[in-house]
């Protein structure tokens, strides 16, 4: 039997003999770099280190897919699968819109003046791997693209003018159905995500094309989150399409990684994480920002507690910041932790299991988790730390939230020297949000709470 044959580090790569193994399909992965190989290793897959594409064997024989290679080579019988922007409308675009460093951009748009074949990412790959095993390999090797819809110029040009209007809660209306406007309607505004490859905190950074950033957001998502956690990205655009360049971090122990942004799949590094490593690795890349420009923090749940620690670092280096915002803040960690016979047996096994409701994953703490929080308490406690800031702090707190009372919240503000409290009538803990979000625009309550910082910034 051949194999199917997949060329690539990324996401899509991955994705693909994922879905390939699960069809029983022989599959192996070729990749670039140590990093990727022990990543796609730990997934499960076979894997091939090469130093470049162009040491991989052309003459393989077998179905090859990659979904980065920007030139077409003479000699092969490759399955080839163009990636974007392409001006060529007989080319497939397939799956790279929602790799960030290939995320469109206006100007991009601009420039397409034919119908551009495009493929939604997920479902496209499941739509190829039904392909590789339905369809004998010898009609796989295929010197044409295979055909996929269009969007076309009108669909384009509608989008551009959304894109342009800058209104990002508001649905695409002027394209046609289908996934390009289905896409455009989950995930929105055109952003431009990056995430950094020198050492410092991974993150999702959003701009939108033409619209200047002199404010800088960096926001910390909550327990079991990450900076692509639901409704969070649809939000950064609201903040982006308002003149902010908004951060979105990931702690390095939030079990995410390059290759499963939206995921926690690394449990072992999750396991391994503290509320003080994430305060310290917060604080840390605050300090690497440039002091002269406007920033807001802003912590979600457990997030608070590392904003208010890098909040009073940062002033307390001097840095001046216009305002720190939490929504549905911890404001006595201690009393999330087991007490009494619950303590005692987490000690003495050294296993605290929790439950990730959506995926079923059942996440381990070790006991460290909670001797780490006890050697740092007076450092991480949030009350102190807001009392201690100069800034105005701002809280949003949902009266239905069943995870954290509406007291913390409160507890927070009365310490705090400027605190503002400001009780949603709904939302829970989330504000109206969840994972997955397939949504184009932010939940009611997150628009209202959005609105209300806007304004008390201006």
């Amino acid at each position: 039997m051949e194999r199917i044959v997949i060329i690539g580090s990324d996401r899509f790569a991955a994705e693909l003999a994922r879905a390939c193994l699960a069809r029983g399909l022989k599959t192996v992965s070729y990749v670039m770099g140590e990093e990727a190989q022990k990543e796609f290793e730990f997934l499960g897959h076979d894997v091939r280190l090469v130093p470049t594409l162009m040491s991989i064997d052309e003459g393989i024989g077998e179905v090859v897919v990659s979904p980065f290679v920007e030139e077409k080579r003479a000699k092969t019988s490759w399955l080839w699968l163009c990636e974007v922007p392409s001006d060529q409308p007989n080319e497939l675009v397939i799956g790279r819109i929602l790799d960030w460093s290939h995320a469109p951009r206006v100007s991009d748009l601009a420039e397409w003046e034919t119908p551009l074949l495009f493929a939604d990412f997920e479902d496209q790959i499941e739509f190829l791997a039904d392909l590789f095993r339905a369809t004998p390999f010898d009609r796989l090797k295929v010197k044409s693209p295979l055909m996929t819809h269009s969007a076309s110029a009108q669909d384009v040009a509608g989008t551009l003018r959304w894109l342009q209007a800058g209104n990002p809660h508001a649905a695409l209306h002027d394209a046609g159905p289908g996934p390009w406007k289905d896409w455009w309607n989950r995930h929105g505004f055109g952003f431009q995500g990056e995430r950094p490859n020198a050492d410092g905190m991974p993150q999702a950074v959003w701009h939108v094309p033409g619209v200047p950033q002199e404010r800088c957001v960096v926001f910390a998502p909550g327990y079991k989150g990450f900076s692509l956690w639901g409704a969070w990205a649809t939000w950064a655009q609201l903040w982006a399409a308002s003149g902010w360049h908004f951060q979105a971090v990931d702690f390095s122990g939030n079990g995410t990684t390059a290759l499963w942004p939206r995921a926690i799949q690394d449990e072992a590094s999750w396991s391994q994480n503290t509320y003080f490593a994430e305060a310290k690795e917060l604080a840390a890349w605050i300090g690497t920002m440039p002091s002269n420009r406007p920033m807001v923090l802003i912590g979600h749940s457990r997030g608070a507690v590392s904003t208010l620690y890098a909040a009073r670092q940062a002033e307390g280096r001097g840095r001046r910041l216009d305002a720190v915002v939490l929504l549905a803040p911890v404001a006595h960690p201690r009393e999330r932790f087991p007490s009494g016979v619950a303590l005692d047996s987490w000690r003495q096994s050294d296993r605290l299991e929790v439950s990730n409701a959506r995926t079923g994953q059942i996440l381990v703490h070790p006991f460290h988790f909670y001797e780490d929080f006890i050697e740092h308490e007076e450092d991480l406690d949030p009350v102190k730390n807001v009392l201690a800031l100069k800034c105005p702090v701002l809280v949003f707190h949902a009266a239905d939230d069943p995870v954290v009372s509406p007291n913390d919240g409160r507890d927070l503000v009365a310490a705090a020297q400027r605190g503002q409290f400001h009780l949603m009538a709904s939302g829970g803990h989330t504000l109206g949000t969840k994972e997955p979000w397939d949504v184009g625009a932010v939940s009611p309550e997150l628009q209202e709470i959005t609105e209300i910082m806007l304004q008390f910034l201006e």
